[in-house]
């Protein structure tokens, strides 16, 4: 409550409650990259040796995957009539879940419509992907689909 009411007030004598927006995004912009550097730390670890044993079989289900999730999204745009070069960004990248190609979208063009697409999708494609991720393992876990993937890949 401090922060809204000082916020409001922007200044009590010498003292400014204001933050400069480029000083905001570049918070933004360091702590993003504060959580990008843990989260691949993190996972490190264990990549080498996940990519050593099922590796091309991770490359090619994530391949499929991308590839069937912006079709899917590029037919439904074309179906409803999106031709905004600002919103198909936006929902591209919430579709991807990424901040980055938000960030990197938001640059180029209209940043309010990238914003918009991008929240309007970011939702539902971050429960897909852990009900996707779920199925995913599920689909590795019964023999016939993890022999006939190890064939086909080594």
């Amino acid at each position: 409550m401090a922060g809204i009411v000082l916020g409001w007030i922007r200044r009590t004598g010498p003292l400014v409650w204001s933050m400069p927006y480029e000083i905001n995004m570049g918070l933004r912009h360091f702590g993003l990259l504060i959580f990008l550097a843990a989260v691949g730390a993190n996972a490190g670890a264990s990549l080498l040796p996940a990519l050593e044993s099922e590796g091309p079989l991770l490359i090619f289900f994530g391949v499929i995957i991308i590839f069937l999730t912006h079709a899917l999204a590029w037919l439904i745009m074309k179906i409803s009539g999106e031709h905004d070069i600002a919103g198909i960004l936006g929902v591209l990248s919430g579709l991807q879940t990424q901040p980055a190609a938000l960030s990197f979208a938001a640059a180029r063009v209209e940043a309010s419509k990238v914003q918009l697409g991008y929240a309007t999708v970011f939702p539902l494609a971050t429960i897909l992907k852990i009900i996707l991720a779920q199925l995913l393992l599920e689909m590795a876990r019964q023999p016939s689909i993890n022999t006939l993937a190890h064939k086909v890949f080594r």
